[in-house]
């Protein structure tokens, strides 16, 4: 076909069906919802056939009648992203290239980051612009790039939780906070460039990190929506990846995400991951609220025994119910 255009001097429709080079593009959103529902859809169908051995991996994708590689496409142009486009395409671009399934209520909000630089800058959105937009909008950068950053936490049970819910043997069950421990939590953070150690406590690392920031930030969050996954689980490289809707208090989470923000935290060990995602989502409400000044306070000293790991109990050799008999020595975790 390109030779026919170069000897007749024409151009191909870059909608020119089975040559065309948009032709299996989507840029609609309710045709981009369904391909994305679609091709879930398929891979589910596909692991049963590969696990029972029955029926056939046959191609059915709504507004795709044919797998585009039996002609030579591949599959990263099926979703395009322009300012007319919805939330789904941006969420399978982030689950094409990141791996991560955001929520429902989150693709509402990211989307709107996408439709806005995409207004601004008069341009289809690729997947490294969306990309590059979702690990700016949620801080996900080794480096500061938001008003708070935090570098190191440590984390101390003070209280153990109830007898009829106790801790896994791995530390790292998904208890709800009223569940968990009430823990001490203090973190090493950047805030506008300084360094400043914050203090709090809580049921959970979550609420205790809230704390941390309503008392010696003056910055009071709510908690919303919040969803916990696990990318790369078959793989070696396995990560904990936490989303969490926060909100200001006197507003309340909709379906629209009008009111309340979201962050997003990523970890190869889950705590570290929770903590991650309230500064991630803590930095998209904070505006340019000025924080109490820091108070003067002895840190406790922690025990010999510390460990200088990207993972809240690395390292640790005893059980949880060990674990929770020394309750007052000290676990600090670098998450840089």
């Amino acid at each position: 076909m390109t030779l026919v255009c170069h000897c007749n001097e024409t151009q191909l429709p870059l909608r020119h069906p089975y040559a065309g080079q948009l032709v299996f593009s989507a840029f609609a959103g309710t045709h981009q919802d369904a391909i994305k529902k679609g091709l879930d859809a398929q891979i589910a169908r596909w692991d049963e056939v590969d696990r029972s051995g029955q029926g056939i991996n046959n191609w059915a994708i709504p507004y795709v009648p044919l797998d585009p590689k039996d002609l030579g496409y591949g599959y990263e142009n099926l979703i395009r992203v322009s300012s007319q486009s919805g939330k789904a395409g941006t969420a399978y671009i982030i689950k094409q290239t990141m791996l991560l399934d955001l929520p429902r209520r989150m693709q509402v909000s990211f989307y709107k980051v996408v439709q806005e630089q995409s207004e601004r800058t008069g341009k289809e959105m690729t997947a490294a612009l969306i990309t590059s937009a979702f690990k700016q909008a949620y801080c996900l950068n080794p480096k500061p790039i938001g008003r708070l950053f935090l570098h190191s936490y440590r984390l101390c049970p003070i209280s153990q939780p109830p007898q009829e819910s106790p801790l896994s043997g791995n530390c790292h069950s998904l208890l709800s906070d009223e569940a968990q421990s009430v823990l001490r939590f203090e973190g090493d953070l950047s805030i506008d460039g300084q360094r400043r150690t914050v203090r709090g406590e809580g049921r959970g690392p979550v609420l205790a990190i809230l704390d941390a920031f309503r008392v010696d930030l003056g910055f009071q969050l709510n908690i919303g929506e919040s969803v916990e996954q696990m990318v790369g689980k078959d793989s070696a490289q396995s990560n904990f990846v936490t989303f969490i809707e926060v909100y200001l208090p006197g507003s309340f989470p909709t379906k629209s995400g009008a009111d309340s923000r979201w962050g997003v935290g990523l970890s190869s060990d889950m705590v570290t991951s929770k903590c991650r995602a309230v500064v991630s989502a803590a930095n998209q409400l904070v505006g340019d609220m000025n924080f109490s000044s820091p108070t003067n306070i002895t840190s406790v000293e922690p025990a010999a025994s510390m460990f200088f790991v990207d993972g809240w109990f690395a390292g640790a050799k005893s059980s949880a119910s060990r674990f929770l008999s020394k309750r007052f020595e000290w676990f600090m975790v670098e998450t840089s």
